[in-house]
């Protein structure tokens, strides 16, 4: 297309006349479609898919201009980027609106995706839509569903009980239909049940995972360290406390692995009071104070632990232990992560051995344990442990002192680590020497070892909802479960929702559709009425970008090792526990199960390639606020993104949203800072206007102002490249500001100059350096000044070096340590030519006369010095 357009160009910028032009122009053109077989070296850009839950606002806009920004940059690099988009469809939001609607939740979706889907478009987002997927479409699920078979093919899919939320009224509760520890429908009181779950083993990788975390230097060490908090790796001791009351029993208990144990049995939970070597006579605890081990005076162990119900048994305590089990239940839902609960317990009337010095301690049912964390039971040392010592003064226990403290007055604990008293042959040892020699003892005596383990728990893959992937699986009574043959795939949802009794997932209402044939034996067969979490959905919509037309196949390995890792992944650092970690494991697995390699090297050339890690780099952008807090519908403060354009126009909400702030900080919505770029612009139209309307001479003719202007372009180029590859958006930005200053200023000093080719050539360059950032001002302009093609498909431009060095510079001139002048001189200057300028400045002499100079100091191109007596 050539644009040697000189028609008479509108006196005014009017957005609503030139940006649905010009977003018609790139759909037409499939400007932004990246082709699997394009010989340019590949860059994928990413920004996390949004769930399409209602209308944009200015807060979303910030989240996906900042990825569109980059790709548009790349490229005109020349690169072949693939930018594409997609939909998070699956879910509870969209469920409870078709709830409120009495729809079904794929009609709710289908409105929400036709409004932001045209949200989008009119924000000229550079988006392949070609690669649209959309989560809740059986054409991705299938394969949703693929990736659960192949998870339970490797081992890592198993059956557990969980503790979920439960309300008579209305069965399962997601944690955010709890609120004060009521129902949010129906506000009764919500408890916790125990319920059978699907789980994936992210345990197995939770090493894998913590090692790679090093080896990504394009994340922020904020998320790193969320991920590493997250996965909490700790180096401590197994220790068995024997429990004389149930030696010689056979109790269900016994065998099984240590917690996060590749191979674990299947149906184990990730904590048990029993583990390797232990035996079901024995509490079994991870503790990283070893050294403690002489002051312990109680054990403590979850009132829902299975464990428990067997001691309380053999202790007399059992109706005792199910009332305060039911009261924990209550308590549980009342009180989040954050908050100090009161530390209550029941003694359950029997005691375990320590096995260092043989003493017998009670053991106690406690609030303050839970059963799926560590292996849910917790040693007892009130004098070196906060929460301990409150339990036992509540309890009247006794508190030892067995680490040497100058603070110790048994009014308080005291943790740190020193010297070791009152325990026996490690009296005087300091921590390291004591543990390595417990741990010695413990595995000579098979009553324990030293050990690892992580916060980090399995994967709950179940959710008892109707609007998510159905879980591949059914049960046989002769067989047991088994997974869905992959011929049949893919379980489709229902076209209707039995929400009749919603204290069970719908899908277990609907008699025609859990019925099935059993794959193995070809009996009667249930299927698994759970569905699948929405992370399951998310952990792996990037590769599915990759290759989203391929109808045999979740992926091919050709195409995930022709565009994986990602380059740029942009989102919100909410997800830095959930998304990312899920989306990082389910990588790791699929690599190592020999489905890809990724080894594409970094486009840039500056990061490495980390061996099942699907993000190079990870950007987290800053949150949108408006009166104080965060936009959002919730708080009726938001700025609706289709009036915002509709007032200023895309370009001037995309523009805000860069030069507001640094991405990755929180942004202050300001109505003057959205009309400031709206006349940043306007004053860009009316320039380009006056210079294309100026008479066409001699370039010759032109003079200091357009050499001015020319110096001023490739300054401007070198700047906003070096921004734009750093992510330094706003000060890009700044320096556009710069450059059009320069211009005016020189456009108006050529006063009735009769040649404005040096400035339209500054202009058209103008164009391409607002192209990532105000793409539709930036067409038309690149159209009305003559540029060939389009400017989003144009080459971006380049520098001269020469160009960048000053014809002069501005030196301070001290004189006892304090400014008296200035010169003005050459870079180069010799020093002795600067020392004669700088001591016959008017302003410096006055501090010269009569004294005598002792020091002359000159930094060349920065300051001299003069010191006088």
């Amino acid at each position: 297309m050539d644009n040697n357009n000189y028609s008479q160009m509108p006196e005014k910028y009017f957005p609503a006349d030139i940006e649905a032009k010009w977003q018609a122009q790139w759909e037409a053109r499939q400007t932004f479609a990246a082709r699997d077989d394009d010989p340019r070296e590949k860059l994928y850009v990413l920004q996390m898919f949004p769930y399409p839950s209602g209308d944009l606002h200015a807060g979303h806009i910030r989240n996906y201009v900042l990825g569109d920004a980059v790709a548009r940059f790349w490229r005109m690099r020349g690169y072949n980027v693939m930018h594409p988009m997609g939909f998070d469809s699956f879910g509870l939001p969209a469920e409870q609106a078709a709830i409120d609607r009495g729809i079904y939740p794929g009609q709710w979706i289908d409105y929400c995706l036709e409004r932001a889907r045209r949200q989008f478009k009119r924000y000229g987002f550079s988006f392949d839509w070609a690669r649209e997927v959309v989560t809740s479409e059986p054409s991705y699920y299938k394969w949703t569903q693929w990736l659960f078979l192949k998870l339970n093919e490797l081992g890592l899919v198993y059956r557990a009980n969980f503790e979920v939320n439960w309300c008579e009224e209305h069965g399962v509760l997601a944690n955010d239909e709890v609120k004060d520890g009521r129902c949010w429908r129906c506000e009764r009181i919500v408890t916790r049940r125990q319920m059978e779950q699907w789980c994936v083993r992210t345990t197995d990788y939770a090493q894998e995972l913590l090692d790679n975390l090093d080896r990504l230097p394009g994340w922020n060490d904020a998320v790193r360290t969320m991920q590493r908090n997250w996965i909490g790796r700790s180096e401590g001791t197994w220790v068995d406390f024997e429990v004389p009351a149930l030696v010689g029993g056979t109790g269900p208990l016994a065998g099984g692995k240590e917690p996060g144990a590749r191979g674990r049995a299947v149906g184990q939970p990730v904590g048990s009071a029993t583990g390797e070597g232990a035996c079901a006579t024995s509490v079994r605890v991870f503790t990283t104070r070893i050294d403690t081990i002489y002051g312990v005076t109680f054990m403590a162990i979850a009132p829902n632990h299975p464990l428990a119900q067997v001691l309380a048994e053999a202790g007399g305590s059992a109706a005792a232990l199910a009332a305060f089990a039911e009261s924990c239940a209550a308590e549980a839902t009342q009180y989040g992560p954050e908050d100090e609960k009161p530390k209550r317990g029941i003694a359950l009337g029997v005691s375990c051995t320590n096995p260092f010095n043989g003493e017998q301690v009670p053991i106690f049912a406690t609030n303050y344990v839970l059963a799926d964390f560590g292996t849910g039971a917790v040693m007892g040392v009130p004098g070196h442990d906060e929460r301990d010592f409150a339990f036992a003064i509540e309890h009247e226990l006794e508190i030892k002192q067995v680490i040497e403290s100058a603070q110790w007055d048994g009014n308080h604990a005291t943790i740190e680590k020193s010297a070791l008293v009152n325990s026996g042959p490690y009296t005087g040892m300091d921590f390291a020497a004591a543990k390595a020699a417990m741990d010695t003892w413990l595995s000579e005596q098979g009553k324990g070892s030293a050990a690892v383990t992580y916060k980090l728990r399995d994967w709950n893959m179940s959710r008892q909802r109707f609007w998510g992937a159905p879980i591949p699986m059914v049960h046989c009574a002769a067989c047991g479960w088994l997974p869905v043959s992959e011929k049949d795939l893919p379980i489709r949802l229902p076209d209707h929702a039995d929400y009749s009794d919603i204290r069970v997932s719908p899908l277990a209402n609907d008699e025609h559709w859990k019925y099935t044939i059993c794959p193995k034996c070809e009996g009667s067969a249930t299927r698994e009425t759970d569905t699948m979490t929405t992370f399951m959905d998310s952990a792996w919509y990037f590769l599915r970008f990759c290759d989203p037309f391929n109808e045999g196949h979740a992926f091919s390995r050709k195409t995930i090792e022709t565009w994986m890792p990602v380059d740029y992944y942009v989102g919100g650092k909410e997800h830095a526990v959930g998304h990312l970690l899920y989306s990082r494991f389910l990588t790791l697995v699929l690599e190592r199960a020999g489905l890809f390699k990724l080894q594409r090297p970094d486009p840039e050339g500056k990061l490495p390639t980390v061996p099942g890690e699907p993000f190079r780099r990870l950007f987290n952008q800053g949150i949108v606020y408006k009166d104080g807090a965060k936009m959002s519908k919730s708080k009726g403060n938001v700025v609706s993104a289709d009036d915002l354009a509709e007032k200023y126009g895309a370009d001037t909400a995309r523009l805000f949203a860069f030069f507001g702030g640094p991405y990755d900080q929180d942004l202050e919505w300001s109505t003057s800072g959205v009309e400031g770029s709206n006349r940043f612009l306007r004053r860009v139209w009316r320039l380009a206007r006056e210079v294309k309307d100026a008479l066409r001479g001699d370039p010759d003719h032109c003079g200091d102002a357009c050499a001015a202007a020319t110096r001023a372009r490739h300054i401007a180029v070198a700047g906003v490249t070096e921004d734009i590859i750093h992510w330094r958006f706003n000060t890009a930005i700044a320096k556009l500001m710069q450059f059009l200053n320069t211009l005016e200023d020189q456009w108006k000093e050529a006063g009735g100059m009769e040649d404005g080719e040096a400035f339209t050539s500054a202009l058209l360059t103008m164009a391409q350096l607002l192209s990532p950032f105000a793409p539709h001002i930036a067409e038309e302009l690149w159209l009305q000044l003559g540029g060939s093609g389009l400017c989003a498909e144009s080459d971006w431009p380049v520098h001269d070096p020469e160009f960048l060095v000053a014809d002069s510079v501005e030196i301070p001139v001290q004189v006892n340590g304090k400014v008296r002048g200035k010169v003005v001189v050459h870079p180069d200057e010799h020093p002795d030519k600067v020392l004669l300028l700088a001591k016959n400045d008017t302003q410096v002499s006055v501090w010269l006369d009569g004294k005598e100079i002792v020091r002359e100091i000159v930094i060349p191109g920065r300051m001299v010095t003069l010191v006088v007596k």
